[in-house]
């Protein structure tokens, strides 16, 4: 759609954009892959809330710290890895990184789905996400170009998110800590704005944020290493 609406260049730049942030999926499939989700398949309801409970605590800790990490360096990581003729490809990776960053999180919430035994429900809310991605598209894109695009992608996985959030209910209860996953995602949405609109000094405000969303989620971080270094 961004070929057809803006222009194959505009393409190229959007794609190199959209590689930057897969640092952190990668980051959350290392954790995840210490998962045993199928060792939980007969254990009680009450046992299978509280270890899903105990791990997206630190699963969404881990993806708003790296995310944060992400926005924070967007454009050198952009200068670094990307060809000059790329380099604004960098005003993307801060909406898309916060489009992933919920990804991840829409991902855990799927794997309630695969323990629970309802992998239709996995589908039919990531095809719900993929039909509202293009009309988002359609509208977006001819008002605001490759970040239309962007933007659709982040409310695409927002909403795949919301309705896992709210559909796994009804299977497993996770229980969460609304107020500190809000402050991680308002600051992540603040450090979005400072680099996008070029706030005076916004490299020093972008850290504080990082500095911010670390503090928040320090905790479960913190207890998870001395759980890994004792064991």
């Amino acid at each position: 759609l961004i070929a057809l609406l803006v222009g194959s260049a505009a393409t190229g730049i959007y794609a190199v954009s959209n590689k930057i942030p897969t640092v952190l999926p990668t980051v959350a499939n290392i954790f995840t892959s210490a998962w045993q989700l199928s060792a939980l398949a007969e254990q009680p309801k009450a046992e299978k809330e509280r270890f899903f409970s105990n791990v997206f605590v630190v699963y969404s800790a881990i993806a708003f710290v790296v995310a944060s990490g992400v926005i924070l360096t967007a454009q050198i990581s952009t200068r670094m890895l990307a060809a000059p003729a790329y380099y604004e490809a960098w005003h993307y990776v801060p909406v898309l990184t916060l489009a992933t960053t919920f990804a991840c999180l829409g991902s855990f919430l799927s794997s309630i789905y695969m323990v629970e035994q309802r992998s239709a429900a996995t589908l039919v809310t990531t095809m719900l996400g993929a039909a509202a991605n293009v009309v988002g598209n359609l509208i977006l894109i001819p008002l605001w170009g490759s970040m239309g695009a962007a933007l659709s992608t982040l409310f695409s996985y927002i909403l795949i998110f919301g309705v896992r959030a709210v559909h796994t209910r009804s299977m497993l209860r996770i229980h969460w800590d609304i107020p500190k996953a809000a402050a991680s995602v308002l600051l992540l949405v603040v450090q979005c704005l400072l680099i996008e609109r070029a706030v005076p000094l916004w490299p020093l405000w972008s850290v504080l944020c990082f500095l911010g969303v670390t503090a928040v989620n320090f905790q479960p971080l913190w207890s998870a290493l001395q759980k890994a270094v004792h064991h």
